[in-house]
């Protein structure tokens, strides 16, 4: 059991250098922006970037996941390739139809978000990389079901590369400012296709599967209405924001959400895309059911701890890189996004149990009564209190999902999650956070040097709250003999084998 959570947490944290595309460029390019864009331009950027990713959700319909479930499950090799064929094709049909739709309409939608004609080849820019980001979306799918992990790292570091220094170039000494990060990331998407083409060529066989594909957008297609609403929960609050109080909070907004966003990129994105062929390998397996339980409840402390770290220190970061006093403004919502995306993580794995059943269709239900419940709440409170309302109405939203998913999901495929420790987890966090507000506005250094006790005692917490079982008791204890000399870490680092 345990050697399968080590296998999870190996594959996800490949995953995590690996993922550094646009969302892990805009993290490492954050200094950048907030040095060289103004808050309205920050806030129109992401209003772009969202645009994408919901775009992009939407048109894709769930295929690329369908696929590695189709792939995963089949056992005949021919077979593989066919339906890696016929969901390439299918994606870049929906790639090409998007461009040829959405271009000519660039000029409206610039008129449209940002009353000005000016943003028109921003839009073109735009529906360019999000038909190649389709595409791509498909070729990390595929390295992912074929575990080509050392593969993905070296396209995603190479993309990230190429995307990092055409960004600095473009915003920082052409000072291009929003067009020139479009552009880099539009680069950063041809280069990788042009880098995958041998690869994907060698795991095709030419042949249109028209059964498999029905199968794929039946299993899909529910999942449609499930991204609109998650997306729309996630990301629609910015056009909210927009809406009510102008692109400076936009702004203001997204910088805190990008610093919180560390979560996402180095744990939530990475746990997806590690996890969920693990899951559908091992969903038929006999102690399938121990393993999901142990992976939330491991995953609900590494977020936790995580979140505690970044709302003791993520004022200092935002301090650190922005030039700009607005963006100071964004602080005190770090630790309320960061709880939002604690909640996230532990709905994903709920969820899951629908897909070990294929009733996707529950999760869509769960997700829209989630949406509905933000938005309504947005709309009454964002006037009231301003950017505060997206992450506090976002928590208040995913617990209720929590709770739907959980009560549902577990009728379907029922799985003895550790409750009592993932509340106590959650309890602590909580904790923390209250604390963090209570010491504040301490002297600098007295401030600082409670914060690292609060940390070291979080173990501490754990053993307290009878935490471990005893066998993972023993794994802790020869994981620190393994590791505790700092001379032996080449020879361990050696012995971890990466397929």
């Amino acid at each position: 059991m345990l050697d399968k959570l080590k296998n999870t947490v190996k594959h996800s944290a490949i995953y995590s250098l690996g993922n550094l595309s646009a969302k892990l460029v805009g993290f490492f390019l954050l200094p950048v922006y907030l040095h060289y864009l103004t808050v309205e331009e920050y806030g129109i950027f992401a209003i772009f970037e969202i645009t994408a990713q919901i775009v992009l959700e939407i048109m894709l319909i769930s295929i690329p996941t369908a696929m590695m479930r189709w792939y995963s499950y089949e056992e005949n090799a021919d077979k593989k390739k066919t339906i890696v064929f016929t969901s390439f094709v299918f994606v870049f049909a929906v790639a090409l139809l998007t461009v040829l739709v959405a271009v000519p309409y660039s000029g409206n939608l610039s008129t449209l978000f940002f009353s000005t004609i000016k943003y028109s080849i921003h839009f073109t820019i735009l529906f360019f990389y999000i038909a190649l980001l389709m595409i791509n979306r498909m070729v990390l799918n595929l390295i992912r079901v074929k575990k080509k992990s050392s593969f993905y790292v070296m396209l995603s570091l190479t993309q990230f590369t190429a995307i990092l220094l055409f960004n600095i170039y473009f915003v920082a000494v052409l000072k291009m400012g929003v067009k020139g990060i479009l552009l880099g990331l539009l680069i950063g998407q041809i280069l990788l296709i042009v880098l995958s083409a041998k690869f994907v060529l060698s795991n095709i066989k030419v042949k249109f599967n028209f059964t498999v594909l029905k199968e794929m957008l039946g299993y899909g297609f529910p999942l449609v209405f499930s991204t609109i609403s998650s997306m729309t929960l996630n990301l629609g609050d910015r056009y909210l924001i927009k809406f009510f109080l102008g692109d400076a909070a936009v702004g203001v907004y997204s910088a805190g959400f990008k610093i919180a966003s560390i979560i996402n990129v180095f744990i939530n994105t990475p746990f997806q895309m590690g996890f969920l062929p693990i899951a559908f390998s091992q969903v038929n397996k006999p102690d399938s059911k121990r393993f999901f339980s142990k992976v939330l409840t491991y995953k609900t402390l590494l977020l936790v701890f995580v979140v505690t770290v970044l709302t003791f220190f993520s004022g200092n970061i935002l301090e650190a890189i922005s030039n700009k006093k607005e963006y100071l403004e964004a602080i005190p919502l770090i630790p309320l996004i960061g709880f939002v995306f604690i909640f996230k993580g532990i709905q994903y794995v709920l969820v899951l149990g629908f897909h070990y059943v294929n009733k996707t269709k529950f999760s869509a239900y769960i997700v829209f009564s989630g949406v509905t419940i933000d938005v309504l709440l947005n709309f009454l409170f964002i006037p009231k209190i301003g950017i505060f309302s997206p992450p506090i109405s976002m928590i208040i939203s995913y617990i209720v999902m929590i709770m739907l998913t959980y009560h549902f999901a577990q009728k379907e495929f029922f799985i003895p999650y550790e409750t009592r420790k993932i509340m106590a987890l959650l309890l602590m966090g909580a904790g923390y956070y209250i604390i963090n507000i209570e010491i504040e506005n301490f002297i600098l250094w007295t401030e600082v040097l409670i914060k690292i006790i609060l940390l070291a005692v979080f173990p501490l917490l754990l053993f307290y709250f009878n935490f471990f079982e005893k066998i993972e008791l023993q794994r802790i204890k020869g994981s620190w003999q393994k590791w505790k000399n700092p001379l032996e870490w080449k020879k361990n680092f050696g012995k971890i084998k990466i397929k």
